[in-house]
């Protein structure tokens, strides 16, 4: 159970986990030179042809399109301007994303950036991910009518990851493969 209601995870034969999408909501439209400032890049280089936007599938998130990966990299947050905005908003995350990737099989590399819940940037965010998805089905940044991409993150903070994003119909998932990480256990001295 999460804050936005019941998740259900479904596994497939590929050992892919999928988490079924809320259908969208979109809002507020943004203005390109204050999320220029906010991200510290030339205005420029954020892709005009699609808008700056809240959108959400569960959490709200400002989706920003980046033309290049060179520009994506460089973004770093005006934390200032950044609670300044968000203050007037339902969105508390932004996240940039660019068609340029690191890899040749990702379709997109995506930077999440959440200081206002302690997290300067995240390697791996779902939720993020999910609105993206809708984002990108509704302003046809991929010219298909159902989806099937792969979403790169986290190579900027040395932790890179990868998400699966599928839309059939009107139906979304974000999907991911999970990784061991190390396992350990704590004996406390009560002396």
């Amino acid at each position: 159970m999460t804050d936005s209601g019941l998740v259900t995870i479904d596994c497939d034969q590929d050992d892919v986990y999928w988490i079924k999408q809320k259908q969208p909501s979109f809002s507020s439209i943004l203005e390109g030179a204050i999320i220029a400032d906010l991200l510290s890049i030339d205005a420029c280089e954020i892709d005009e042809r699609y808008p700056i936007q809240v959108v959400s599938t569960g959490l709200p998130v400002i989706i920003v399109p980046i033309k290049k990966l060179s520009a994506l990299k460089k973004v770093k947050i005006d934390h200032g301007i950044y609670y300044e905005l968000i203050e007037e908003l339902e969105a508390k995350g932004i996240c940039v994303f660019s068609t340029e990737t690191y890899s040749k099989r990702a379709d997109i590399n995506v930077r999440d950036f959440a200081p206002y819940y302690g997290i300067d940037e995240d390697a791996t965010t779902g939720s993020s991910n999910g609105s993206i998805l809708a984002y990108l089905k509704r302003y046809k940044v991929f010219q298909s009518k159902n989806l099937n991409l792969i979403s790169e993150q986290g190579y900027e903070i040395k932790r890179p990851s990868t998400l699966y994003l599928r839309s059939i119909d009107k139906d979304m998932y974000v999907g991911g493969k999970i990784k061991k990480v190390p396992k350990g256990e704590w004996f406390l001295n009560n002396t």
